[in-house]
């Protein structure tokens, strides 16, 4: 998500952790190069086209912040009472969790680019995490080494944009969190207590979401039904993948039909589909664009291997008519023959 075009128009910072205290607001004290520095410093981390909205499970009026981004976008700026607000609100919700000291930074954007539109836009950015550095001192007679810790120049910790678009949808809004992994509470915290978001409906989240049905389709549900080899569940992983890498929109029955071909399986593959969206709550679209971003993304996780016992991992890349499994009397062990034109 390329941002060249914004600029900051207002600023607030924060310190948190052990209490709060405002350090210093609005943008005219920074000189140009500091200025662009810091928009630089907190967008290029916004990489992701995996986008999310604001919701809240009785109704959208009732999260607090998508309360407060409604206001600022009607003010066109962050007063001191607005970037307050959002940090108490941070800061009490925070109390449960063992949160370190850092800097909270409040943003207000202007020409932001987002599903081609060029619009305004609020961030918030915490740094919490603190590296190392030294210094030398040369004003006695020997020089003098002393360490100390600051915050990394490279990016923030954790970091949204919203953006000033889909106000009624929860507006789109766009997250990182360079510390956590999703399953960590801390990052829980930041997405699911303090903003309250859900993912946006897009391409990047239709094809995201359409793979990992799959995945489970076939690693999970497929061996419960049928006693189907591993060797052909690697292949039928392959030709999803490929699918997905191949073209540029789905269709469930295009699909169905082209990589799961056979009838039983198509059919059964019809019904899972009814009964995940039901258990996972997860709606599967029947057609949508595909993103290459989410492919790239979920491909890492749809390996095909094959793997036996503790001695050896298959990894299965091309077709399935190269792999054949047998059986040796003699040594009571089951093998594999992998069949290939030259080594490389």
């Amino acid at each position: 998500m390329n941002q060249n075009t914004a600029s900051i128009k207002n600023l607030s910072v924060y310190r948190v952790g052990g209490g709060v205290s405002l350090a210093s607001n609005h943008i005219p004290s920074f000189d140009a190069d500091t200025k662009d520095f810091f928009c630089n410093y907190f967008l290029a981390p916004l990489k992701s086209e995996q986008m999310f909205s604001f919701f809240n499970e009785t109704d959208l009026s009732n999260n607090k912040i998508y309360g407060l981004a409604e206001q600022i976008f009607e003010e066109m700026q962050i007063t001191n009472e607005m970037s307050d607000q959002i940090v108490s609100y941070f800061s009490d919700l925070g109390k449960d969790f063992s949160q370190e000291d850092g800097h909270f930074f409040v943003v207000y954007f202007t020409s932001c680019l987002a599903e081609n539109t060029e619009t305004d836009a609020i961030g918030f950015f915490l740094c919490e995490k603190k590296e190392s550095f030294f210094n030398v001192s040369y004003e006695s007679e020997r020089p003098e080494f002393s360490t100390e810790q600051g915050f990394s120049l490279k990016k923030p910790d954790k970091g949204c944009l919203i953006f000033n678009l889909h106000k009624e949808e929860g507006y789109l809004i766009s997250v990182y969190d360079s510390l956590t992994k999703e399953s960590d509470s801390s990052a829980r915290f930041w997405m699911d207590g303090f903003l309250e978001l859900k993912e946006y409906e897009n391409a990047f989240s239709h094809t995201q979401n359409t793979l990992t049905f799959c995945k489970h389709f076939i690693v999970d549900h497929l061996p419960e039904e049928y006693n189907i080899a591993r060797a052909d569940q690697a292949d039928l992983l392959n030709r999803s993948l490929s699918f997905f890498k191949e073209r540029e929109s789905f269709d469930l029955e295009d699909f169905a039909q082209s990589v799961i071909a056979e009838p039983q399986l198509v059919e059964n593959f019809k019904n899972y589909k009814k009964n995940y969206e039901t258990v996972f709550e997860q709606p599967v679209p029947e057609s949508f664009s595909i993103s290459e971003a989410a492919v790239k993304k979920e491909s890492k996780k749809m390996k095909s291997v094959i793997k036996l016992d503790k001695n050896f991992h298959i990894y299965v890349h091309g077709s399935r008519h190269y792999i054949e499994k047998g059986f040796d009397d003699g040594s009571g062990l089951h093998f594999y023959k992998l069949s290939f034109k030259e080594e490389s």
